[in-house]
């Protein structure tokens, strides 16, 4: 199960740019939409096809027409780029509805189209979906061949934002499956100087640096690793929403981190602070992550009491993710990335949404039954 989850970070922190950072829907969006009627051939493909990337993660029902018609236009025209872009979003289409049949069926087309072309990210993200639909399926060595492929393809593109995301998470399949230290921080390092170098937004370079901070943790070199998470807190922008969300994330893992090496009271500050913000923005996911950890540190101070509450807390929120398969409360939110070194909820199908929370209300609801089998409260 840990390598499993090892390598579903790989695959979908590769997937980074799906998010909406790679468009700006304030603007971008509505431009397109407003070109859109005196558009024709490959031009109305292209722009087909960029409104079907933008909108399928969010709603793909809304996408179908614009999917089917750059699809028509792109076999009329015979238009390689435009029919690959268009096979890619059919696959989006049923991925997002997690059917996983026809999205690998119409990926390995597009893949095959694509690979002829000069769309590499396009082809980047298709192999990254197959991948990922194979470590759902429970194949983690057919998804790791695929790996190979999305850096190449991302590489012959030049989309180095990409290849930082990608090496984000090869960095942690090193810390958590091949054990390799030195080749995780070298690589982790690198994700993080793109960033700084490739001027990426501030989600991405605090985000990273958080990501390096936690290699070092888990290898014991704390000092490295508090400096590190300072850089990513510090990087982050609040008044930007998705930073908002993932400067919230460092905060319950940079709280656990201190519980865990130094076990002074601050992990508590940080842990509630995270529940804070959550709470602020119906970030539902949040919460019951940050729930969790409060619980936890209760549990080692023996305040069973407090413990029980916040693993109630963790179970609650858990459970209303695992049933909507979303990690907000808030669908002014549905376009906020809720993830940068852990997963990418909204880069995700509902259903590995519904994975994680499964796996926190496992744990919790063993925990919180052991502590009161052992008070011998069974109620």
């Amino acid at each position: 199960m840990r390598r499993l989850i090892a390598l579903l970070i790989i695959i979908l922190i590769s997937e980074i740019g799906q998010s909406a950072d790679l468009y700006d829907f304030d603007g971008e969006y509505d431009s397109l939409l407003s070109i859109l009627p005196s558009s024709e051939g490959k031009e109305r493909v292209d722009i087909l096809c960029n409104l079907s990337d933008m909108l399928v993660q969010w709603d793909p029902e809304a996408c179908t027409q614009w999917i089917e018609e750059s699809w028509e236009i792109s076999n009329e025209l015979e238009y390689q780029a435009g029919l690959g872009r268009a096979y890619k979003n059919r696959g989006d289409f049923a991925y997002y509805n997690d059917d996983y049949i026809h999205a690998v069926e119409n990926y390995s087309i597009a893949a095959e189209i694509l690979s002829g072309t000069d769309e590499f990210r396009a082809l980047g993200r298709v192999y990254s979906r197959i991948a990922t639909i194979y470590l759902k399926i429970g194949n983690p060595d057919m998804a790791m061949e695929y790996v190979p492929l999305i850096r190449e393809a991302y590489l012959k593109g030049g989309h180095l934002d990409e290849i930082a995301g990608l090496d984000n998470g090869i960095g942690y399949y090193h810390n958590y499956v091949s054990g390799n230290a030195k080749e995780s921080k070298r690589i982790m390092k690198e994700a993080v100087a793109i960033a700084i170098n490739e001027h990426l937004k501030s989600r991405f370079v605090g985000g990273y640096s958080i990501s390096l901070g936690y290699s070092y943790s888990l290898n014991g070199q704390i000092d490295s690793a508090f400096m590190y998470y300072h850089r990513g807190l510090h990087a982050f922008n609040d008044s930007d929403l998705n930073d908002y969300v993932l400067k919230t994330e460092a905060m319950w893992k940079y709280g656990y981190m201190i519980g865990v090496h130094m076990e002074n009271d601050s992990t508590l500050y940080y842990l509630k602070m995270a529940m804070r913000r959550a709470d602020s923005i119906n970030f539902i996911y949040g919460i019951y992550k940050s729930a969790g950890f409060i619980a936890q540190y209760y549990f080692k101070k023996n305040n069973f009491p407090n413990a029980i509450k916040y693993y109630k807390l963790a179970i609650e929120n858990a459970s209303w993710v695992n049933k909507h398969g979303n990690g907000f409360n808030n669908p002014g939110n549905d376009r906020v990335a809720s993830s940068i070194w852990d997963i990418i909820l909204r880069s995700m199908s509902p259903g590995l949404v519904r994975i994680e929370a499964k796996q926190s209300l496992a744990t919790s609801c063993l925990h919180m039954s052991n502590i009161m089998v052992s008070r011998g409260v069974f109620n």
